[in-house]
């Protein structure tokens, strides 16, 4: 793994380092992340053991990705909160568009509702494409 940053010039902490102290504070004990930080979870593994802190379970998703492959990242903002707010769309039917994706169901739920379903096995092990025009026809976005 080699080396790692834990300190930044400016004397602020990294992020590696400032994650494991947060989430052990917090009493974390379960992580779901993307798996574009995969790459960190050793390091952040490391920390957790040299700071004598209980490290939680760890588990990596794919991601959202457009057609071309390339992850979705908020810089697109076909996906913001703010877009969904300004065309009043029910949270109920984000979440559910999420289950969806996610392998969990296809209806709209309350995100409470969803929790006893969760199964991280349902959820697919290959990048999710989506698009503006499904997010949109799925959502009722005109």
């Amino acid at each position: 793994m080699g080396d790692f940053v834990v300190q930044r010039n400016d004397g602020v902490a990294s992020y590696q380092l400032a994650v494991v102290v947060d989430d052990a504070h917090s009493g974390i004990s379960d992580v779901l992340r993307g798996d574009d930080l995969l790459a960190s979870t050793p390091r952040q593994l490391q920390l957790y053991e040299a700071l004598a802190l209980s490290a939680p379970v760890f588990a990596h998703v794919p991601l959202l990705v457009e057609a071309n492959g390339q992850r979705l990242a908020k810089r697109h903002g076909f996906f913001a909160v703010a877009e969904l707010r300004l065309h009043r769309v029910p949270a109920e039917r984000v979440i559910g568009l999420l289950a969806s994706w996610s392998g969990l169901g296809n209806e709209e739920a309350p995100a409470g509702d969803w929790v006893s379903r969760f199964r991280l096995e349902a959820i697919p092990r290959t990048p999710i494409p989506v698009s503006e025009e499904l997010v949109k026809r799925r959502l009722g976005i005109a």
